[in-house]
Formats: structure tokens, sequence, C-alpha cells
């Protein structure tokens, strides 16, 4: 009698598998045998102690059940061992379907399954990403320096009008709401910066002379591209109850600020770390723009087909996503898909082109690529080497950073393979 699952495959069209798979009976019965004892021991049926039930009586009671949990581990069991016989590099999780599981009869089921595509090669033809230029000017250090100075900001409650430096404490009420774009109808105790780029020029105009106790209406008209897509083309009428009106303090600019906001012996040291730090982001911002752009060429040059269940469990991941995000909203199912179809399709292409280019030029992470990486996260943050080491290994961080590291690596393979223009 046989021990070991048998398959077959039954049809393939494009990247779709269809197989079929059977569980002999003896493996069948033992699997729906083992979890009717296993329920046995656990269970107290009456007239008999726990673990003393006859298993006709268990079965009698409890078959459906272990006939579920037999279930699932005989395909648990079975499927994994069909994929690695066919020798199929599956890209989703399986479709089961035509299950027949009787008694004193083998399992017999169907698994939909989609494969992901051959890729022999990756074109990389005339690649090219903007040339930037990094600068950081004597105003960008002195605004870094007001930010600075802005948080470190001490307040006093006011009894006059508010001005444009002051900040308020309010209770927002939501009126009207062209889109029900903000979720819930009243946020209490919220501040408003009168003097903040980011407060919204409606609030400005509608609070600026405001005082304590009183209350004032704001309606904003959010543009078409406005970055928060849940508000943009949507009109929201705000009641404003101001509850206290706060002057703000400004630090001066000194060496004791200096030590107090960073840490650092000066004023003048303080400037050379934010224009170290400001020429590292823009460095940064320049690379990721040189990704963009490399990325973008190689996904077109390179228009592989993509597994369906791959953009299934894409589209599922992003609806779970916004979901939590926003928790409260509803979404259209039909339309979210729509609007991440496309820009799904271009990511799944990228996962899979990235990790063939790696494979075809042996890109991998060494250990002095790791060291190196830790060593320079030190030097910037202060810390000891041996500590960050310690630090990022009980972290679980280690293997985080080998991704990072490992895309870099590869993003540089293909800018050597570009032109900056």
């Amino acid at each position: 009698m046989s021990v070991e699952p048998t398959f077959s495959l039954v049809s393939q069209n494009g990247l779709r598998r269809v197989i079929s798979i059977e569980a002999p009976q003896n493996l069948a019965s033992a699997a729906l045998d083992e979890e009717l004892r296993t329920i046995q021991r656990k269970v107290t049926l009456r007239g008999f102690r726990k673990g003393r039930a006859p298993l006709a009586m268990i079965k009698s009671v409890y078959g459906a059940e272990a006939r579920t949990e037999a279930l699932e581990k005989l395909i648990n069991e079975s499927y994994p061992t069909a994929i690695e016989r066919l020798n199929l590099r599956v890209a989703a999780r399986p479709r089961i379907t035509d299950i027949t599981f009787d008694e004193g009869e083998p399992l017999r089921y169907t698994a939909e399954v989609d494969v992901l595509p051959e890729i022999e090669t990756v074109t990389l033809e005339k690649l090219s990403y903007p040339r930037t230029e990094v600068t950081v000017t004597e105003t960008d250090v002195e605004e870094t320096l007001e930010t600075m100075r802005r948080r470190a900001s001490t307040f006093t409650d006011v009894t006059r009008p508010a001005a444009e430096a002051d900040v308020l404490q309010t209770d927002i009420l939501r009126l009207e709401d062209s889109k029900n774009a903000v979720d819930g109808h009243k946020l209490t105790d919220m501040p408003v910066d009168l003097s903040a780029p980011g407060t919204l020029t409606e609030f400005k105009a509608a609070l600026i002379g405001a005082k304590a106790g009183e209350t004032h209406r704001a309606t904003v008209t959010y543009p078409a591209d406005y970055p928060d897509a849940t508000f943009a083309g949507s009109t929201v009428t705000y009641s404003l109850t101001v509850k206290s009106v706060r002057e703000r303090h400004l630090p001066d600019l000194t060496d004791d600020f200096a030590m107090e906001s960073a840490g650092v012996e000066s004023l003048e040291k303080l400037r050379e770390i934010i224009r170290a730090r400001l020429t590292a982001q823009r460095e940064e911002e320049g690379r990721r723009q040189r990704d963009t752009f490399l990325i973008d060429q190689v996904v077109k040059q390179n228009p592989i087909d993509i597994p369906e269940g791959m953009v299934e469990e894409y589209l599922e991941d992003v609806s779970k996503d916004l979901t939590k995000r926003y928790p409260g909203k509803a979404f259209e199912t039909a339309d979210l898909r729509e609007a991440y179809r496309e820009p799904g399709l271009a990511q799944l292409r990228w996962f899979l082109l990235s990790r063939r280019l790696l494979e075809l030029n042996k890109i991998e992470v060494l250990p002095a690529d790791t060291d190196k990486w830790i060593e320079r996260m030190a030097a910037e943050s202060g810390v000891d080497l041996s500590r960050a080491r310690n630090m990022l290994s009980q972290g679980g961080r280690m293997r985080e950073i080998q991704q990072r590291i490992i895309e870099s690596k590869l993003m540089d393979f293909l800018a050597e393979r570009a032109t900056a223009v």
C-alpha cells in the first residue's frame, strides 16, 4: 500500500498550473485517527473521565472537527511535496478545489497555483538618470536653526487677541463635509500654530485676532492635487472654538542653546553639524531620485508577465493596510483595485527583475559590507562600535540592514551602467 502522496500536472495555461493530488487511504485514515485521538485526550464527555470516552463516541460528537483538522494537515503536507517534485516555483497561495475526503478512501483534491515567470536575461539599455548637484546654503542652515528654536519654544497664556506668532488651543468641530473626508465630528484640545507654514490659510484667517472663549468658522476647499488623497477635492466647514491663546517665547541663539538642544559645545559647531546633515539628506534624496528613474526604465524595458495570484495578494495587502490606517472609513473595493493595480504590477515586476539581476550578476552582501555599514552608523550616532553591533544584533535588525545593503549595491550596479544627464 502506498505511503506517499501522488500527483500529476493536469494543465498549464500561461503561468497557471492545475495539479491533481491524492493522499493514499492509509495516510488519510491515519491523519483522521490521530486527530480523533488528540481530541479524545483533551475532552470530557458525560459519564466518562477526561480522556476515557470511547473513540466511537468521540467520533460521533467531534467527527466533523477532526475531519477538518485532518484535511488541513494532509493538504499542508502533500501540497508542498507535489510542488517540490514537479519543480514548480510558485508565486502565491494555491486555490484548493474538488476535495473528496470520504472515510476509508484516499484524499483527493485539485490545487490551482500560479508560478513565477522564467526570466532568462534582464535588458539594461541606455539607462539614464538626472544629474543632481548637492548644495547647502547659509540660508538653509539658518532656517534649520530657526526650526530648532521653534521646537525649543516656551509659552505663556495671554488674554489679548491672537497674533500671527501665537499658538491656540482649540476644539475643532466638523459642520459640513462634501466627501465625508474627516474621521469623527470633533477634535478636542487641538493646537493651531498660526505661524506654521503647514497651518491651513483659512484657519489663520479665521483665528488671527480671536480671543479665548470665541468660536469662529472656516471653510476649506482642498485642491484636487492635495497631498492627502482623503481630503483632495473636498470642501469642509469647521467650527473653531478657542480655549486659550498662548504666546511663543523663542530662546536666544547662543552656545548654551547649542549645548541644550544638540549636546555640542558651541553654536558654530552646531552649524557645522546641521550643514553635514543637510548635505547627507540631499545626497540621499538625489540617490532616491536616481533609483526611481532607473527602476522605472528597467521595468519598462522588461515587460514580464506577473502571476495573477501575486497581483491578488498585493491588492489584498493594500486593502488591509488602508483599512488599518483609516479605521472606520469605507473603501470601495473596485475603486481600490483600479487605482492600485498598475502601480502594483510595476512594483511586482521590479521585485522579480531585481531578484534575477542579483542572481545573474552574483551581487551579494559580504561580511565587509555589513561591517562598513555598522562602522558608519556608529560614527554618525556617536556610539561605540562594539555597542552598536550588540544593539543591532539584539534588536534583530541585521537582516534589515543586509536587505538595505543589497538593494543599495544593486542600484549602484545599475547606476554604473547608466548615464547622468
